[in-house]
């Protein structure tokens, strides 16, 4: 919903447009998620949110996940982004207590710091090395509005809409 909002608009992505759609806690459920995490749940496994939303989104996203009846839904299992966007220090505070079973995320750096601020071909040889991984203790949830695999065809640099579509056809590929 906040993608089209901000289409609709002709705008790109903005903090402070974003900041004011998670205050709102009106974002949907992954289809199944909802379904498997209280399955989990119910088999004593404990669940864990880390997500790179800044505390000031912490009300927002808590409220969202309690509306939905997540398991788990509380300020302390709901690990945000503090110093640094990436994961590793928050997954390693939940692995130092537990013993983790499954990892999900849309980006490949939800599951290890071997992907963060890589290059492509760096991404995609630790992508290979780890290809096991991948829906035995990594599940991916499809994301194709955001994410590192985005920033990463753009060499991390920031760029404007123009700038963002030239570099993006580089690498398309056609028959």
């Amino acid at each position: 919903a906040y993608d089209v909002h901000q289409s609709l608009q002709g705008k790109d992505y903005e903090q402070v447009a974003w900041n004011e759609w998670t205050a709102r806690s009106e974002a949907d459920t992954v289809p199944g998620a909802l379904t498997f995490f209280k399955y989990a749940a119910s088999k004593g496994i404990r669940i864990y949110f880390i997500s790179n939303r800044g505390e000031s989104e912490r009300t927002g996203t808590l409220q969202n996940l309690i509306k939905f009846g997540f398991p788990d839904a509380s300020n302390d299992h709901l690990l945000l982004r503090q110093t640094t966007s990436g994961k590793e220090i928050r997954r390693q505070q939940v692995m130092n207590d537990h013993d983790v079973l499954l990892l999900f995320g849309d980006n490949l750096s939800d599951f290890s710091d071997l992907f963060d601020k890589k290059p492509y071909e760096e991404r995609l040889a630790a992508t290979r090395r780890l290809t096991t991984e991948f829906g035995n203790r990594f599940i991916v949830l499809p994301n194709p509005a955001y994410g590192d695999w985005e920033l990463s065809l753009y060499q991390f640099k920031s760029l404007n809409l123009s700038q963002k579509d030239s570099a993006a056809r580089h690498w398309l590929k056609s028959y």
